[in-house]
């Protein structure tokens, strides 16, 4: 029978138009499942790509953080620089008595440069508003002649200081000592009695135009005579216009005490003033030293 049986499937085998496809796993599936796998397949690439895109996007955030972290810190200790350089340039501005505006500039500069959240940090930042509107160069030179003031200092430079300083601002004058110019101003009495004595000079001649104090030497004589021995030399316009000049010696004993020329006057002799030669040896017998009186000084009393 065995043999029977193999021959008919052979021959079965062998029937045409009869094909027997083979069996794979996609046919062994149905179309919904092949849809769900490939919906499953979609889906894990999708994750797959979430959570690149999500590590990714944390590493830039951490980059950023950092980045930011950085500059503060950076930013801080820049700041914090800002601060101490401005501190040190305003601490020199206290050090000194007037500050140079080289100085002043600097500390402005630096002050400025300190951000605005930190400028509360910066200590006697007011002096800066102190020396804003001030011209250091000039108030420092200003006070440096004032403080160089001495008894030998021409009257010329004393006025003209005056000159420039009455120019400076009432701000700018806080920094000068003007009470110093007052000092030099002031007549002793030596120069007092010779202003007394050039004025009764000019008003006795009987044209005073361009009148002019060209020299007064004084001798003190006050321990011997109780008087001061004058050699003064002057000049002036006469009537016809002619510049004259003449020398007279006097002899005061003060400002207010001046009895030639009250004679001069009373005898309507003004020459035995104005051109006195009776107290000559009077003044070269006095052995005390000669005193140089300021004509200037006298000419700005004279003329005030």
């Amino acid at each position: 029978e065995e043999p029977a049986e193999k021959a008919a499937e052979a021959k079965a085998d062998e029937l045409p138009g009869i094909q027997v496809p083979p069996i794979t796993p996609d046919l062994a599936l149905d179309e919904k499942e092949r849809e769900e796998l490939k919906k499953s397949s979609s889906g894990r690439d999708l994750g797959k790509l979430a959570i690149i895109v999500a590590v990714a996007v944390g590493v830039v955030a951490l980059l950023l953080v950092g980045f930011i972290t950085l500059r503060r810190v950076l930013g801080d200790s820049d700041a914090g620089a800002t601060v101490e350089t401005a501190n040190a340039s305003i601490r020199k501005l206290e050090e000194a008595n007037i500050p140079t505006q080289e100085d002043f500039n600097k500390a402005m500069n630096d002050f400025n440069a300190v951000p605005y959240d930190r400028k509360n940090e910066v200590e006697n930042a007011e002096l800066l508003e102190k020396y804003k509107d001030v011209d250091l160069k000039t108030v420092r030179d200003i006070a440096t002649r004032m403080n160089g003031l001495t008894e030998t200092t021409p009257f010329a430079e004393v006025i003209a200081l005056e000159d420039e300083f009455n120019k400076l601002t009432m701000q700018e004058k806080q920094f000068v000592d003007g009470d110093k110019l007052d000092q030099f101003k002031q007549l002793s009495d030596i120069e007092t009695t010779a202003l007394k004595a050039v004025s009764n000079i000019r008003s006795l001649l009987t044209s005073s135009d361009n009148f002019k104090v060209i020299s007064v030497m004084v001798k003190d004589d006050t321990s011997m005579a109780m008087t001061y021995r004058m050699q003064i030399t002057y000049s002036y316009v006469d009537e016809q216009g002619t510049l004259k000049e003449h020398m007279t010696y006097l002899s005061m004993m003060s400002a207010g005490d001046d009895v030639a020329y009250n004679a001069a006057v009373n005898s309507g002799k003004p020459e035995s003033y104005t051109r006195n030669t009776a107290d000559l040896a009077a003044y070269n017998k006095c052995e005390s030293e000669e005193i140089s009186v300021d004509c200037d000084k006298l000419m700005y009393y004279l003329d005030d």
